[in-house]
């Protein structure tokens, strides 16, 4: 009787293009990486100033978390970056940049609804 062919997943053709499945993990890790850094830069190409870049990029993050007004986010977001920024650097920048990062959670947290749990109300992180 004949033997038919072995049907190959596309899974099969993923991991003898890799030596490892560590190493086929890490490929795919680096591409989304590589993809998100490069969708950052392309949101900072346009604007000519530094704040401008932050604002972009912090304008994409918005949106990308669901805020429901992503520009408003991005510049309370710049506010808490400078005033981080400003603080440091005449006083005790560890502390203050802790605070800042709170601050940056509860704004993140008030403007992105569809990043709270719904059971719980906590935020998924």
């Amino acid at each position: 009787m004949p033997s038919t062919p072995q049907r190959r997943s596309h899974t099969g053709r993923s991991y003898r293009q890799f030596p490892t499945k560590d190493a086929l993990a890490t490929a795919y890790v680096q591409g989304r990486a590589d993809a998100w850094f490069a969708r950052m830069r392309q949101a900072a190409e346009e604007p000519a100033t530094a704040a401008g870049k932050l604002m972009a990029v912090f304008g994409v993050l918005a949106a990308d978390a669901g805020a429901t007004d992503p520009n408003q986010l991005a510049d309370e977001l710049l506010i808490v970056l400078n005033g981080a920024y400003a603080t440091a650097a005449v006083l005790d920048g560890a502390t203050f940049g802790q605070r800042a990062v709170r601050l940056a959670r509860l704004l993140i947290d008030d403007a992105c609804p569809r990043l709270q749990a719904p059971a719980t109300g906590s935020t998924i992180r």
